[in-house]
């Protein structure tokens, strides 16, 4: 069951939309960083109870949850994003930010995207 669903993107969006860590986000959900990682990575799959969990959590959040994979194409992007040292060295950097500076970074790189 757990792999119909695309959780680096919805645990993307989570961390987005909540201006999360994934550390902060693991704390919040009960389950470990290092899980959430994998999740996002994609090497490991979350088990039916923490499925439960994570798409609660999603629901009552507002996140959309597609239940189907992405496409190949945006699969090997979010490879290639995953494994550029320059993506990692940014995403380091954002999640050492605070909440009031990430919410600063996301407007200035919509205004960018415009």
């Amino acid at each position: 069951m757990s792999r119909r669903y695309n959780w680096a993107v919805i645990l993307g969006d989570m961390q987005d939309r909540l201006f999360m860590s994934q550390e902060e986000l693991a704390d919040t959900l009960h389950i470990s960083q290092q899980s959430v990682s994998a999740y996002m990575h994609g090497r490991r799959y979350p088990s039916p109870q923490t499925e439960k969990t994570l798409l609660a959590f999603a629901a009552k959040h507002n996140i959309k949850v597609n239940s189907e994979y992405a496409g190949t194409e945006l699969m090997q992007l979010q490879k290639l994003l995953l494994t550029s040292e320059a993506f990692a060295r940014l995403v380091r950097l954002y999640d050492k930010m605070t909440g009031a500076n990430r919410k600063k970074l996301v407007r200035y790189a919509e205004k960018l995207c415009l």
